[in-house]
């Protein structure tokens, strides 16, 4: 019998002796995707370059109007002249975090949302702090915001609650009242924010919330005394005990009524040398 496969290679041989040439289509084909993908990211990176240049170098896109009608009127020159340096910047590509951050360090700002409006505008709107007492000292007195925050010149005829403090102080560049005076500022403007609603008649005949080392003291002007609360703490209970104490005895004018002890109301008189600490 004859082997109808005498004269050829077997099938292995063949895919062996084809390989070869398999390989070269292969390799070429790989040489040419990997050039089409070079010249794509060349292609871009030369668009992207003149895209920049066209942004960075249009005058269209240049900022010429800041909008400020969402700020206070008061702020408005403030917002103004920290944003001057902003003018003439490609607004494409102006830092807003920058210009949210320089609004941000007015003292009287509380937030502010910074929008960009094409071609050539920047919207600026501000939630500004409120004044909430006028803090007074030896040396000088400012308004300053419910969270501590020293906004400037009190005007003599805005009509808030007074804090008082007798040692002299000074305000870093964050605007915030000093730590030794933070505490007992918050303690001030509980006591503040308390009184009216506890006793409407109390709070008419404060003439001031003095802050000292025994802690917050409520000065009355008629009659003339002293309340020394010590701390913003368990008022309602120590309002009580005061009007209980009143109604067995009313102390003289230069009275000094302490009410820092639980369970107990101290009256005397005023001593004038815890004032001069």
């Amino acid at each position: 019998m004859v082997n109808p496969s005498r004269g050829r290679a077997p099938q292995f041989m063949r895919r062996v002796r084809n390989r070869p040439a398999l390989r070269r289509r292969s390799d070429l084909a790989v040489f040419l995707q990997l050039s089409l993908v070079s010249l794509g990211i060349a292609v871009g990176g030369v668009m992207g370059w003149l895209g920049s240049e066209y942004v960075h170098r249009n005058q269209t896109f240049r900022l010429r109007e800041l909008r400020v009608e969402e700020v206070p009127a008061e702020l408005q020159p403030a917002v103004q002249a920290v944003l001057t340096p902003a003018y003439g910047t490609n607004l494409l590509t102006i830092d807003l975090d920058w210009i949210h951050r320089q609004v941000q360090r007015i003292p009287a700002v509380r937030s502010t949302t910074v929008r960009r409006v094409l071609p050539d505008t920047v919207h600026v709107a501000v939630e500004a702090r409120q004044a909430f007492v006028r803090f007074e000292s030896p040396d000088w007195t400012r308004a300053v915001s419910r969270d501590g925050v020293v906004l400037g010149e009190a005007r003599t005829t805005a009509v808030l609650p007074v804090i008082r403090v007798n040692d002299a102080l000074s305000v870093g560049n964050d605007r915030l009242l000093p730590d030794a005076f933070a505490a007992t500022f918050e303690d001030a403007a509980l006591l503040l924010e308390w009184m009216p609603e506890a006793d409407r008649e109390l709070f008419r005949r404060l003439r001031h919330v003095r802050i000292e080392r025994r802690g917050i003291v409520a000065v009355l002007q008629t009659p003339s005394w002293e309340i020394l609360f010590g701390d913003g703490s368990r008022l309602d209970a120590k309002l009580a005990g005061m009007v209980s104490t009143l109604r067995s005895e009313v102390p003289d004018n230069g009275a000094l009524i302490d009410l820092r002890y639980d369970g107990m109301v101290v009256v005397g008189s005023i001593d004038e040398d815890e004032l001069e600490d």
